[in-house]
C-alpha cells in the first residue's frame, strides 16, 4: 500500500505497531523474571557463579527489554517523556535596537576607533582580495641534508 492509501507518511509507526512491539518486549520480560525468580527458589544463586551469572542475564535481559518497550510507548506517544529527558526551552533572544544612520565617508570615524552611538568598537573591514604573499613571509625551508650511503654489512 502507498502512503496516499493509509492515509499516513512513510516511515512513521503507528501506535499499534508500538503496542504489538510493547507486548512483545513484555512477554520477554516475564519470561526473564519468571528466571530470576526460579534461579533464587531452585538454589542455584548460592551454589556458586553459574546462579550468579543467570541472574545477571536474566536481569540484563528485562532490563534490555524494558528499555525498548518505554521507548517505543514513548515514540507513539502513549506515555509522556519525563521531565529528565526532555530539552529546556531556550529564552528568546533580546530585540536590538535598530542601527543608525550611516554616515557620510568624509565624517565618518576611522575603522578601529568607537562610535558615538555604540560602546563596543568597530572592527576593520577585511579586504575583499588577500595580499599576494612575499618571499620574506615565507618561512625558511631548511635544505635536506645528503646522507652517505650506507653499504650492508655481511
Amino acid at each position: 500500500m502507498t502512503a496516499t492509501a493509509t492515509g499516513g507518511e512513510l516511515g512513521m509507526a503507528h501506535k499499534s505497531t508500538a503496542i504489538e512491539i510493547s507486548v512483545l518486549c513484555g512477554i520477554f520480560i516475564v519470561l526473564s523474571l519468571w528466571g530470576v525468580v526460579w534461579d533464587i527458589s531452585s538454589g542455584l544463586l548460592s551454589s556458586g557463579i553459574d546462579g550468579i551469572m543467570l541472574l545477571a542475564v536474566c536481569a540484563m535481559m528485562a532490563g534490555i527489554f524494558l528499555l525498548i518497550a518505554m521507548a517505543q510507548l514513548v515514540q507513539a506517544g502513549l506515555i509522556p517523556v519525563p521531565a529528565v529527558l526532555r530539552p529546556e526551552p531556550k529564552p528568546a533572544p533580546a530585540a536590538k535596537a535598530p542601527a543608525a544612520a550611516p554616515k557620510p565617508a568624509a565624517a565618518a570615524a576611522p575603522a578601529t576607533a568607537t562610535s558615538a552611538n555604540s560602546a563596543a568598537p568597530v572592527a576593520p573591514a577585511k579586504p575583499a582580495v588577500p595580499a599576494p604573499a612575499t618571499a620574506a613571509a615565507k618561512p625558511a625551508v631548511p635544505a635536506a641534508t645528503a646522507a652517505p650511503p650506507t653499504t650492508p654489512e655481511k
